[in-house]
C-alpha cells in the first residue's frame, strides 16, 4: 500500500478543537503532532470537535482588513490516510498508539458517505474574496456558512469547477511567524 499526496484545494483548515479530541484518544501525557494532518490553517473557533465538518466557508479578518475579509469557501472533507501513523523523527511507522491514529479515527470519523472507509479530519478549502490580503496568527475568524449535512466526497469536483468558472482565483499572502508564505492562484477553466 502506498501513500500519494493530492492537491484537492488551495488550503486545508483543521481545528485545534478537533486536534484535541485526537490527542485525547493517545496515552496521558501525549499530544497528536498537528503537522501530520498537513493543515495550511489551523483555527480555535469551535465550539466542540468536529464541527468544522459542517462548515461551508468562513472569513478571516486581517489586520490590512478593509471590513470584508478573506472569504474561503469550504467544499469537501479531507480523506485520512496511513501517513497521519508515521513517525516523523523516523520517517517510519509510528511505534505504539501513536502509530495507530487512522485506526482510533476508523472508530467515529468515517462519516463521509462518499469515503465510507476512510475518517476525515480537516475542511478543503479556496480563496473565494480576499485577493492580496494577508492572513496573520491571531486573526478574528467567523464562520460564514453553515451546512445541513457533511459534504459528500464525490461532490468536491463539481464545486470545484464551480468556484473555477465563478472567477479567477489568485493567490494569497499568508504570514505565520513573521514568514510570509505565497500560495499561487489558479486561473479561470
Amino acid at each position: 500500500n502506498g501513500i500519494t499526496f493530492a492537491d484537492c484545494a488551495h488550503f486545508l483548515i483543521v481545528t485545534e478543537e478537533s486536534l484535541e479530541d485526537c490527542s485525547a484518544r493517545l496515552p496521558e501525557g501525549v499530544i497528536m503532532d498537528i503537522r501530520k494532518f498537513r493543515p495550511n490553517v489551523v483555527l480555535r473557533v469551535s465550539p466542540a470537535p468536529w464541527d468544522e465538518d459542517y462548515w461551508g466557508a468562513v472569513k478571516i479578518h486581517g489586520n490590512n482588513d478593509d471590513g470584508d475579509g478573506i472569504v474561503m469557501p469550504l467544499t469537501a472533507n479531507c480523506i485520512r490516510c496511513t501517513s497521519i501513523n508515521i513517525d516523523y523523527d523516523t520517517g517510519k511507522p509510528g511505534e505504539g498508539e501513536e502509530g495507530k491514529m487512522l485506526k482510533k479515527l476508523m472508530s467515529d470519523r468515517r462519516v463521509d458517505k462518499g469515503a465510507k472507509y476512510s475518517p476525515i479530519f480537516g475542511r478543503y478549502g479556496y480563496l473565494g474574496k480576499g485577493l492580496g490580503k494577508t492572513i496573520n496568527v491571531g486573526d478574528e475568524v467567523d464562520v460564514t456558512k453553515r451546512l445541513a449535512e457533511r459534504t459528500t466526497w464525490g461532490e468536491l469536483f463539481s464545486c470545484l469547477h464551480r468556484s473555477l468558472t465563478s472567477g479567477r482565483l489568485a493567490g494569497v499572502t499568508m504570514r505565520a511567524d513573521n514568514n510570509l508564505i505565497d500560495w499561487p492562484g489558479l486561473g479561470t477553466a
